[in-house]
């Protein structure tokens, strides 16, 4: 996720921050796009970012055949306590103003 915040304190109790974009795996770290850095450190950047997409599918397809494909019971109770979770921060964020 692209959060926006003021200080890791606040961050951390939860206050004033917002979510700008929830990033999925096939999200490009454009952080490397930025004019600063040099086209080598975009490289390695999207290379890295490869990577780690590529260790996260490989720990999955291992959880996976250890453990069974999610039943749909169990993907509906998680949706809706991440569901719940994402009211909370919503309602968190309204009240501080945000």
């Amino acid at each position: 996720m692209d959060i926006r915040f003021n200080t890791w304190e606040e961050l951390s109790a939860g206050l004033n921050f917002r979510i700008i974009e929830v990033n999925g795996s096939v999200s490009e770290p454009t952080h490397c796009y930025d004019p600063k850095h040099s086209f080598g450190f975009a490289i390695r950047e999207i290379v890295r970012h490869h990577r780690y997409m590529c260790h996260i599918s490989n720990k999955f397809r291992l959880y996976k055949s250890l453990n069974g494909y999610l039943n749909l019971r169990t993907f509906f109770r998680e949706l809706g306590s991440h569901r719940k979770a994402l009211a909370q921060i919503k309602k968190t964020n309204h009240t501080t103003g945000d």
